[in-house]
């Protein structure tokens, strides 16, 4: 795929563009809790993996269950 930045050519899977240093996944991606493929983030199912999807509505704070 291309930089949405740069133009320059990017990893499907990469986190930043190797050329400009951009962050290149879109507010509108997520990856798969259980196979990590990137998909969008209104999907219910993984096209990858087809499991169901923790809803993501659902906030996390993992910091809330410490001593």
């Amino acid at each position: 795929m291309k930089c949405k930045h740069c133009g320059g050519k990017v990893s499907f899977f990469a986190d930043y563009c190797p050329s400009c240093g951009k962050k290149t996944i879109e507010d509108t991606k997520k990856a798969c809790v259980y196979c990590g493929k990137q998909i969008d983030k209104n999907s219910r199912f993984c096209p990858k993996c087809g499991k169901e999807l923790i809803p993501s509505t659902v906030d996390v704070n993992i910091n809330a269950y410490k001593d």
